[in-house]
């Protein structure tokens, strides 16, 4: 990267014999960022390391103002709309990208745009599409599936969340997604083996916690609800959605000196939530 550090690297012999292959795979990716652009994406990536979000959005508008045909420039410029919170400007950016390049996979740039905007049928076409373009990329798979989920077509998303983790079998937002699919069919069981897989993959994510207490609930395990609830509590002590349902842990165990010091500590989190707590478990 132009502003990193100097390294250096040691590499076993016989990683010469695949150089040819990789410098081939090297001269097509220059071939691809030529007409200048490749400074623009070192750039881009120099900025997006640093989570610049404001100084990739004034960089990627000088490069499409600079490329006027340039589908990359509205990649990256709609990445950048998105990260600033202006997501009908991402959709236009990405729009443009997609006319100037209509075989471009990245299309799924718009799919994520089209929900962040509530518009969810548009979203799973566009999800659909990428796809197609390119079925090996087991993130647009994962994309394709959460689009699914958001117009409750659950038995498709669980088609494209297991199509994904055929290609990656590591990949953490679709066993995440298959968990919602399966709870959305009321598989908890199955949802339960899948979220446990994120928590496996991700032990430090509170809300990979937090859903796999919801599996145990829905399965009345409520002793292991609650220890899920305490680790996320204990990972993200200002998470009230994961304070929230520890109180109701403790309830459903019939622990309700613990529930009314858990609504004592959620009520300086998010009244609210305390006093849905309050009202539907310590009350009665």
């Amino acid at each position: 990267m132009s502003d990193g550090q100097n390294l250096n690297f040691a590499l076993p012999a016989d990683w010469i014999q695949g150089l040819p292959e990789r410098a081939r795979a090297e001269a097509q990716a220059n071939v691809n960022a030529s007409n200048g652009e490749s400074d623009w994406l070192l750039r881009a990536a120099a900025l997006r390391d640093k989570s610049d979000w404001q100084g990739l959005l004034g960089l990627s508008r000088q490069w499409a103002k600079g490329k006027a045909n340039s589908a990359l420039a509205r990649v990256v410029l709609g990445e950048a709309y998105r990260h600033v919170g202006q997501y009908d400007k991402a959709l236009e950016a990405d729009q443009e990208a997609v006319r100037l390049d209509p075989q471009n996979p990245s299309r799924v740039n718009l799919g994520v745009d089209y929900r962040f905007l509530g518009q969810y049928d548009k979203a799973l076409e566009a999800f659909q599409e990428a796809v197609r373009l390119d079925p090996r990329n087991a993130d647009y798979w994962v994309h394709l599936g959460l689009g699914y989920i958001d117009v409750w077509q659950y038995n498709k998303a669980l088609e494209a969340e297991q199509a994904a983790l055929r290609l990656d079998p590591q990949n953490a937002n679709a066993w995440g997604d298959l968990g919602v699919a399966y709870g959305g069919l009321k598989q908890y069981d199955k949802a339960l083996e899948a979220d446990q897989e994120v928590v496996r993959l991700h032990p430090q994510n509170a809300f990979a916690w937090i859903n796999l207490g919801v599996d145990y609930s829905y399965l009345r395990r409520y002793d292991k609800t609650l220890e899920a609830d305490q680790e996320a509590v204990r990972l993200d002590p200002q998470n009230a959605l994961a304070w929230t349902n520890m109180g109701f842990a403790y309830c459903s165990l019939g622990r309700r000196e613990k529930a009314i010091e858990v609504y004592q500590q959620l009520r300086q989190l998010d009244r609210d939530r305390a006093e849905k707590l309050f009202n539907a478990c310590i009350v009665p």
